[in-house]
């Protein structure tokens, strides 16, 4: 008994408000509201949500015209018109479309994709020995630098993307 309970802690939704939440073992989802944070472990989907503090997800994310304050994700995430304030950190695959990261972002994979998306600082951190590879594409908009840590890497960019800062650590592809 006392297992199943501390299973239940790790998916616990924490001081629900307004936002409807339905959880099983494993999952998370959430739909139009409030919700002042989140705490869980699974499979995590947010959909016209709001969360005031922060998103920590052991698992994967997946979040539709959504806002939040901070994100970190033990996993992958995927985020379809999301609005991220403070800072996203995802160690795992990512794939964001129509978002907004208004703080830095720090992604620990070698593989990730931005599709129309507005950031600030962008940081790759290499898992392994393979090259990193960041799609960028649509009318992205990188208002500050992109690090590829440790450097071997390479960022495919569309046409109609847009680089203010400087890229380190990788080479940029000008694709059609």
């Amino acid at each position: 008994m006392q297992k199943s309970v501390k299973v239940l802690c790790g998916l616990m939704l924490v001081s629900a408000s307004q936002a409807t939440c339905v959880q099983h073992y494993g999952s998370l989802t959430c739909g139009r509201g409030e919700v002042d944070k989140i705490h869980a472990a699974g499979q995590v989907v947010l959909q016209d949500t709001t969360v005031v503090h922060g998103v920590e997800v052991s698992g994967h994310l997946d979040a539709s015209t959504s806002h939040f304050s901070t994100v970190h994700v033990q996993g992958a995430a995927a985020f379809t018109q999301c609005t991220i304030d403070k800072c996203c950190q995802i160690e795992g695959g990512v794939i964001a479309r129509d978002t907004t990261f208004r703080g830095p972002i720090d992604i620990y994979t070698n593989q990730a994709t931005l599709d129309n998306v507005r950031a600030q600082h962008i940081n790759i951190h290499r898992n392994s020995k393979e090259p990193a590879v960041l799609w960028i594409s649509g009318n992205s908009q990188i208002q500050g630098d992109i690090h590829v840590i440790p450097s071997g890497g390479t960022i495919k960019v569309g046409p109609q993307v847009h680089i203010v800062g400087s890229v380190t650590g990788a080479t940029i592809v000008k694709g059609e």
